[in-house]
């Protein structure tokens, strides 16, 4: 299913001027960030995509001589639309997404605009004697999601049935217009994934929406234990985001089977961790070295594990460290500190969101926090996480009040991003490397970097 996150290309390339804004280093990149995705998503390399194939395995089983071009084009511009814009926007990654408030549409006090503000949502809902694929069907701007679902009986027969009432994140025919030829040939073969991945199977109306952190699809996916996939929500100055670049232009247009929010982008599943990292050099180049030199990049690929998270430190985390101890850590010497230190930032099969957490084991037996939104007053979660150093266990802590939310790692490491979907688990950026405790190589390295740290 990472095919239906490659799609995502041609409608989430930042204009100019926010990639202006998008920088994680504290020195300025001289040389421009959209000039070199430009030479990079036109001039990929073929053995780049061989490497997504063999990270994403039968999930690309889809003809690549057909489209390989539009393939290139659509996987490498997909993900950094929605990542980048949440990851790199400051040093400091604040939380400015969060909602001011709970229970109430996103605000429209806010300075006027030049052009008029066209990210308002109605405070009124919208009701419609139809179900949502008749709605879907007889309007008039949404024929190009209609065509592509009218050709899938399993679809039209989800959308029409009322033994059910669910929520549809419908794009706008407007969402298809840059998509070229060869990607609408690959988007009708894979239709059905990745509009379940615009579905809900709850009623979720505006306000519940903005309650929520995470929203779990109905596409329910094997790579994270046949759990469903989920979709994050943002709300800031650009309004009401999904993923951090389709914009909810609409709300509350129920049907008799369930309730519809209209989008201005397509919603695409997300790449697996390493394809993610590797395509974002900007915010994890050094993390995506470590786990090259390591081999840890192996292991990640190749074991068998039913969803994960990890907890990535971006660029600026490693600039931290200062250059004797990074010199230290990827030298010869330092090779088996360096991997004992990420290894204590991997976590498999168990899946720590905001507000949801899909364990394989009891540890998610107590979790507090209901992944329906439906709790939003307060809850607290304490678990320990077995990471890849041993099982030794990493604490992490969830506080929730209404929709505000904050993960703490070791006691003090706030997470500065949270909830970064995966095709193989959720990442969560911490701004710091975490630090293992004694004993073992990686306590080594902890005392060694806490050494070099006080002396600079």
């Amino acid at each position: 299913l990472p095919l239906a996150a490659s799609l995502g290309a041609a409608f989430v390339i930042p204009d100019e001027q926010v990639l202006n804004e998008l920088a994680v280093e504290s020195e300025p990149d001289h040389d421009g960030i959209a000039p070199k995705l430009k030479g990079f998503v036109e001039h990929a390399a073929q053995d780049s995509l061989d490497a997504l194939d063999q990270a994403f395995g039968e999930a690309l089983s889809w003809a690549r001589d057909e489209a390989e071009e539009a393939e290139q084009y659509l996987e490498h511009e997909a993900l950094r639309g929605w990542f980048d814009e949440e990851l790199l926007n400051s040093d400091d990654f604040d939380e400015d997404d969060n909602p001011p408030h709970h229970g109430t549409p996103p605000p429209h006090h806010k300075k006027p605009h030049k052009k008029p503000p066209h990210h308002k949502l109605p405070h009124h809902a919208h009701k419609f004697n139809l179900t949502i694929y008749e709605l879907i069907s007889k309007s008039n701007y949404t024929k190009k999601l209609s065509e592509l679902v009218s050709e899938d009986s399993e679809l039209v027969d989800i959308l029409n049935s009322t033994s059910a009432n669910i929520t549809g994140f419908i794009p706008l025919d407007g969402a298809f217009k840059k998509i070229p030829p060869e990607g609408m040939d690959i988007l009708k073969k894979h239709i059905k994934p990745i509009v379940l991945y615009h579905l809900l199977p709850e009623v979720y109306p505006a306000g519940r929406v903005l309650a929520s952190h995470t929203l779990p699809t109905m596409l329910n996916v094997s790579s994270l234990g046949d759990k469903p996939q989920r979709i994050v929500k943002s709300l800031g100055l650009k309004g009401l985001t999904l993923n951090h670049y389709a914009k909810v232009i609409g709300v509350n247009f129920f049907g008799t089977n369930g309730v519809i929010h209209p989008l201005n982008k397509l919603l695409f599943p997300p790449f697996p961790l390493l394809p993610t990292i590797n395509l974002v050099p900007t915010a994890f180049s050094t993390l995506s070295l470590g786990l090259e030199r390591t081999g840890l990049d192996t292991t990640l690929n190749s074991s068998a594990h039913a969803g994960g998270t990890y907890f990535l430190p971006p660029n600026a985390a490693f600039k931290k460290l200062g250059p004797k101890i990074n010199a230290f850590l990827f030298s010869p010497f330092g090779m088996k500190y360096l991997k004992a230190l990420l290894e204590y930032h991997v976590v498999f099969n168990e899946t720590l969101y905001s507000d949801a957490f899909y364990s394989s084991s009891s540890l998610g037996r107590d979790y507090p926090l209901l992944e329906d939104g439906r709790r939003t007053h307060g809850g607290y979660f304490h678990v320990d996480l077995p990471t890849l150093l041993h099982g030794k266990p990493l604490p992490v802590d969830v506080t929730r009040w209404g929709p505000f939310v904050k993960i703490k790692v070791n006691g003090f490491t706030k997470v500065s991003v949270m909830d970064a979907v995966l095709a193989d688990g959720v990442a969560q950026i911490v701004p710091s490397v975490l630090i293992p405790p004694k004993p073992g190589a990686a306590a080594a390295a902890a005392e060694r970097i806490k050494g070099e740290m006080s002396v600079e």
